[in-house]
């Protein structure tokens, strides 16, 4: 083998490993696939489904409940913990008041989102102060910062549901409940 006349720390390495490794590299790299960046259509139902969802949680966040129920195309809520879900207006409206009496400083914090074809999934954090009644529980006066991931069902860019996951022992440890 004849070693390769440039200067430098490889300089004296042979040609045909330098030319056998560039296959090698070559043939494992990754391969890009046709539709490897989302089209604008794509980009725009994905902003439109995201201006929704920001929407609903600064309505949530504002403690107005007749905003938070504008988001949706028809009212639903699925409290995991809860079991049955919470379909139309009205019932809508009663959670989202016994919520916000038991937290009156209640702030659903977005850390990322993600989105699939029909759903988006948010990765957020239920925050706020035990001030009054919650299911029965009286005021504790203690501050949570519970994991709430939540499904957003979509229709296009119409909210179908929302659905939401979290730990009701965190909840209720947080709150002094258990121990």
């Amino acid at each position: 083998m004849r070693p390769i006349a440039a200067r430098g720390p490889r300089a004296w390495q042979p040609r045909t490993f330098i030319r056998s490794r560039a296959r090698r590299v070559q043939r494992f790299a990754p391969t890009r696939t046709e539709n490897a960046m989302p089209d604008a259509i794509a980009l725009d139902l994905r902003s439109r489904r995201e201006a929704v969802i920001r929407a609903h949680a600064d309505a949530e966040n504002r403690q107005d409940v007749e905003a938070t129920l504008m988001t949706f195309h028809r009212p639903c809520y699925e409290v995991v913990p809860l079991g049955e879900p919470i379909d139309g207006a009205a019932n809508v409206r009663e959670l989202l008041k016994g919520l916000l009496e038991g937290f009156p400083d209640f702030h659903a914090a977005i850390d990322r989102m993600h989105h699939s074809e029909s759903v988006v999934s948010v990765e957020l954090r239920m925050l706020g102060t035990h001030r009054g009644p919650l299911a029965g529980i009286p005021p504790t006066r203690r501050r949570i910062d519970v994991p709430a991931p939540s499904l957003f069902k979509f229709d296009s860019d119409k909210l179908e549901c929302e659905k939401v996951y979290f730990d009701m022992a965190t909840l209720m440890r947080q709150l002094g409940v258990i121990a």
